[in-house]
């Protein structure tokens, strides 16, 4: 790997096979953003994303759905930009995020989206930085600084109504309206989707919703942090439609959990927290 980057600070796997690492290219002080991806577990790698800027490297990722992500970038530059991908990854487009600001700059290290419009960037924790949070609510179309916390550094998301991040010090995110939203009973699923449990954190049961715009053999499990499987909750050909399976976690230790959807040749898996 070595021949891709000269240095890696992050990593964020969409299922079990495909995922994406973020660093720099070269050596300071012409380093550049890269963004990497794998197919095959980890096996090889290549990569999606080189910057024709200098000087800055990625930083953190954030992938709200699966189509839609986020890769933060640290530097030393008159202005801070951002990467976002619309298209599983497939292309990035690098956007400036906020210029010099008088005799001050913003290096970027945390980025967390709850969903693909409403996200966070927190700064670099220094005195010759601004160390301020931001907030979009349009996908990074504008950003705006919003007052609950100073140099977030790491955001953990799970969902579209929960979210955590450490800076100063520990914050936590929460909107269950969010969670109300549901769509038009009548209308038909446009494509494969596994929606994220509710609620969550859950005890000692939560909800798992999936949509398929056609019939499929289904596989709906659950694991551990480390990979068993605690729960086979579908194992069956399903025709087009939305479904609903009820998850008793009642047996099971407090902690992170991942259900895993497959459905012909898809494949998505999302994190649930279990509080007893």
């Amino acid at each position: 790997m070595s021949d891709l980057v000269t240095g890696l600070v992050d990593v964020r796997f969409t299922n079990k096979d495909s995922g994406f690492a973020v660093g720099q290219g070269g050596a300071y002080p012409n380093t550049t953003t890269v963004v990497l991806f794998t197919a095959d577990g980890g096996t090889t790698w290549q990569t999606r994303y080189t910057s024709t800027k200098t000087g800055i490297w990625s930083w953190k990722i954030s992938f709200p759905t699966r189509d839609t992500g986020y890769v933060s970038t640290q530097g030393y530059s008159d202005s801070t930009t951002f990467l976002k991908t619309v298209d599983g990854g497939l292309t990035w487009k690098e956007s400036t995020f906020l210029s010099r600001a008088g005799s001050k700059q913003f290096s970027a290290e945390g980025i967390g989206f709850v969903t693909p419009s409403l996200g966070w960037i927190g700064a670099y924790p220094s005195s010759s930085y601004l160390m301020d949070s931001y907030r979009t609510t349009n996908g990074g179309a504008t950003w705006n600084i919003d007052t609950f916390g100073k140099s977030l550094n790491r955001f953990r998301m799970f969902g579209d109504t929960l979210g955590y991040a450490v800076g100063e010090t520990v914050y936590k995110y929460t909107n269950e309206t969010l969670a109300a939203s549901t769509p038009a009973k009548n209308a038909s699923p446009s494509g494969y989707e596994l929606r994220q449990n509710y609620p969550n954190p859950f005890n000692p049961a939560t909800t798992i919703a999936y949509e398929l715009p056609k019939a499929a053999a289904v596989s709906l499990k659950v694991y551990d942090v480390i990979g068993r499987e605690v729960a086979s909750l579908v194992n069956e050909r399903k025709a087009a439609g939305r479904y609903e399976v009820r998850f008793d976690g009642s047996k099971l230790a407090s902690g992170i959990y991942m259900y895993r959807l497959i459905a012909g040749d898809y494949v998505e898996v999302r994190e649930m927290v279990f509080l007893k």
